[in-house]
């Protein structure tokens, strides 16, 4: 199934809505567990302890089905997120993934499954 890539970034000072919101928000995300990849919020490189953004890794049919998905979560619903960006996006390695995409054999990729979730 197809990935989208979400990064939404906050409305200035978001600390106060977001724990409003927060109860609301994990029980979605709960809800939406098995189209999660990854997913969480990001914290300002200056100041470690004030989250600005998140990130959501989804899995989705399409686009839309994606796009549908995360305006459905009540940090969006509720104006949390000042704005975000969305892009399709091919997982190919990682620990999340259980590996690689690829072997290289001879000098040449073989391109391969990956294990399932």
């Amino acid at each position: 199934m197809p990935a989208f890539l979400f990064t939404a970034k906050d409305v200035p000072n978001s600390a106060e809505l977001r724990t409003k919101y927060l109860i609301e928000h994990l029980t979605f995300a709960e809800s939406m567990y098995a189209n999660i990849l990854v997913g969480g919020p990001c914290f300002q490189t200056a100041t470690p302890n004030v989250m600005d953004r998140s990130l959501v890794l989804l899995e989705a049919p399409d686009a839309d089905a994606a796009r549908s998905m995360f305006e459905s979560d009540p940090y969006f619903k509720n104006k949390i997120w000042a704005s975000y960006e969305m892009m399709a996006f091919t997982p190919v390695i990682g620990t999340y993934l259980g590996g690689k995409s690829w072997d290289l054999v001879n000098g040449k990729v073989v391109r391969k499954e990956l294990p399932p979730k």
